[in-house]
């Protein structure tokens, strides 16, 4: 079905352009007031803090969901990488049997699966899953963020990693392959996995945000409730916040001379 052609009440089509439509219409812009107010924000000192205060909440999700993630991360990626788990015989010189091969298939095919649906599934999904567990709050919301994390991270991570010469493990020829893991192939791509992280970071405050408005808490929800109560005014501190909450990070990543690092 087409935009302009889907079933309305009582099965008649419904045109969704008609809204549209109507903005050019004098009823339209007064239905759009509260914009005024919105653009209007309450800045009484005490309730300016209270609303950076809330801001805490989705920092402290961010931070401790992406550590968690990233962490996890780096154990994941080692068997999602297909340097050490198909082609290691060529820089650790051993030659690995067939039901070996087949056993390293297999983690590589569940760590790649494993990553493919944690990032498949939206932040706010894994949330809704993880309230019906822990109930709305914290632990909820930083949970969603790690696992989602964990599924984005490891396939940057993992490219890092099988995009590095073969020959640059080799100087730990005849030892595991996960001490050539551990001591050549984090080390090399450590500087890649921090930026990715760090913007990954950015991502997941901005997601801790509007989790907020699934009852999580925080800046999202106070901006939440406060608009659905009509209180454009507060609303509108919250958004300010928001806003401000994006720019410090962002003018911290620039001043730490956080970038993507290319070959």
């Amino acid at each position: 079905m087409g935009w302009g052609n889907q079933a309305g009440e009582g099965g008649a089509p419904r045109n969704h352009l008609a809204p549209a439509a109507e903005l050019l219409t004098g009823k339209a812009w007064n239905n759009l007031e509260f914009f005024s107010r919105l653009l209007s924000p309450e800045l009484e000192p005490a309730f300016v803090w209270r609303a950076i205060e809330s801001a805490a909440i989705p920092l402290a999700i961010a931070i401790v969901g992406t550590t968690l993630g990233v962490v996890a991360t780096i154990l994941l990626t080692y068997a999602h990488s297909s340097t050490f788990q198909l082609r290691s015989e060529r820089f650790s010189g051993e030659t690995p049997s067939c039901w070996c091969r087949a056993w390293r298939t297999l983690q590589l095919t569940t760590a790649r699966l494993t990553a493919m649906i944690s990032r498949g599934i939206p932040e706010v999904m894994w949330a809704f899953l993880f309230i019906a567990f822990f109930g709305p709050g914290l632990v909820a919301g930083t949970l969603a963020i790690a696992v989602h994390t964990l599924g984005v991270m490891t396939r940057v991570f993992g490219e890092a990693v099988d995009n590095q010469p073969l020959q640059r493990f080799e100087p730990t020829c005849g030892a595991s392959r996960p001490v050539t893991y551990a001591v050549i192939a984090v080390p090399l791509v450590w500087r890649d996995w921090m930026t990715y992280a760090f913007f990954q970071f950015e991502s997941n405050v901005r997601a801790a945000v509007v989790l907020g408005l699934i009852g999580v808490g925080g800046l999202g929800f106070q901006f939440s409730f406060n608009f659905e109560w009509f209180r454009f005014e507060r609303a509108g501190t919250y958004l300010i916040v928001m806003i401000l909450l994006t720019v410090v990070i962002d003018r911290g990543a620039r001043l730490m001379k956080l970038s993507r690092v290319t070959r």
